[in-house]
């Protein structure tokens, strides 16, 4: 049963006939804000986010797949990894791992973010004139579907709570 809440207004109008009329305003914008503002999606985010950098990790060995096939190296790159002993043969962005290995995790409760600060990160993220573009990390559809479904299921458990 819904309970008259703060702001919602009880009026009582008398007439010359010693009848009454109530009036009952229910605000559910109100309530609506007042629930929204009190929603809590720490482990939604926290799952949200390490789903997004699964992906990440995983583009490596994919060679990009997740976000658009990677541009294959340059036979000079290739020559470069020989030469510094790296194997010619390894997934393209892989020499030490310190890339791959580079994201952080941080989730709160209502948002959440990944970041890489190895310093070539962006180049190969954004592409130069010489480098060309391989992303690395974003959001994929398929995360950004499962993200959702975790925030509606979470937002329905938390409702039934709340009534």
């Amino acid at each position: 049963m819904l309970m008259p809440n703060k702001g919602d207004q009880l009026a009582s109008h008398h007439h010359k006939y010693k009848m009454a009329r109530v009036t009952v305003n229910i605000d559910i914008g109100g309530r609506l804000r007042r629930f929204a503002n009190n929603l809590e999606f720490s482990n939604t985010m926290k799952e949200g986010i390490g789903a997004v950098k699964k992906e990440a990790e995983l583009n490596f060995t994919q060679g990009g797949r997740i976000y658009g096939t990677w541009k294959p190296l340059a036979a000079s790159t290739r020559k470069d990894r020989k030469r510094k002993g790296f194997s010619p043969n390894r997934p393209i962005l892989v020499r030490t791992g310190k890339l791959k290995k580079g994201f952080v995790t941080k989730s709160g409760r209502k948002d959440a973010e990944m970041t890489n600060e190895v310093k070539y990160m962006a180049t190969h993220q954004q592409g130069t004139r010489k480098v060309p573009q391989r992303q690395i990390m974003g959001i994929s559809d398929k995360a950004a579907k499962a993200i959702a479904v975790l925030g509606a299921n979470e937002i329905s458990k938390q409702l039934r709570r709340a009534l």
